[in-house]
């Protein structure tokens, strides 16, 4: 059985998909500027809390890995090294994300959620 591709369903993804990656960098890039410049509306973007730095960055990776990753082909060189550029960000997201997971599940208390600080 063979399948088309929608075009226009293909293009609005793609869409999407890159303005999921602007948006999530650009919110991580906003609370890492809030931190930096002491900011309190950008740190908590009108919540009772504030954003954590580390988060931020994760943010961050979660969006620049997505860019990396739109549009990938597997015969070029470049689209390899894209791939594992997106791979390496999603790996270091992840790393952060279970180091911070770990630290309130153990109640460690070991400010690690301000590690890009």
């Amino acid at each position: 059985m063979h399948y088309h591709s929608d075009v226009g369903l293909v293009r609005r993804l793609c869409l999407f998909s890159l303005f999921a990656a602007v948006l999530s960098s650009l919110v991580g890039l906003s609370v890492l500027i809030g931190w930096a410049l002491r900011i309190p509306v950008l740190v908590t973007w009108g919540a009772r809390s504030a954003t954590v730095p580390n988060t931020a960055a994760c943010f961050v990776l979660a969006g620049l890995s997505l860019a990396l990753l739109r549009n990938f082909n597997h015969n070029q060189p470049i689209q390899r090294a894209r791939k594992l550029a997106a791979n390496g960000l999603a790996a270091i997201f992840s790393l952060l994300s279970l180091l911070s997971l770990l630290n309130h599940i153990l109640a460690l208390h070991s400010d690690i959620d301000f590690l890009m600080l």
